[in-house]
């Protein structure tokens, strides 16, 4: 799964809208199948995890590591375990981030639309009775 942004911009997860993630854009040659196909990012994310705490867990074929997001978000790397496990396998991982003080990462471009809302009047049908 992933995203393409108003200006073309392609993001490997929906949820994470940050350089870490931008794979590529459709507006460039070869559009979007160049950069699903070719992309350096998709590329490595399609290769199988040969490290990290997940691979070893019983649970890793029905949970793939869990959620790139929840990762990346409290600053975890991508082969840790995911902040929300069932099993508590992310505890000391995020017991050493918290110790550390890691700060939490952040976006350096600003999707947000510039300038006034545009208004968006919202009103009800009129039902039968009000149309006679």
């Amino acid at each position: 799964m992933c995203l393409i942004d108003p200006v073309g911009d392609v993001y490997a997860c929906p949820f994470v809208i940050h350089d870490e993630f931008l794979a590529g854009n459709i507006r460039n040659e070869g559009g979007f199948t160049k950069v699903w196909r070719e992309s350096a990012l998709f590329l490595s994310l399609r290769e199988p995890e040969s490290e990290g705490a997940c691979t070893s867990c019983g649970s890793y074929d029905a949970c793939q590591g869990g959620c790139m997001a929840s990762k990346f978000f409290v600053g975890l790397e991508l082969t840790d375990p995911d902040p929300e496990c069932v099993l508590g396998n992310a505890e000391p991982y995020l017991a050493a981030l918290a110790t550390a003080g890691t700060a939490v990462p952040s976006s350096t471009a600003d999707h947000s639309r510039p300038g006034v809302p545009v208004p968006s009047p919202v009103t009800l049908r009129p039902t039968r009775r009000q149309r006679v």
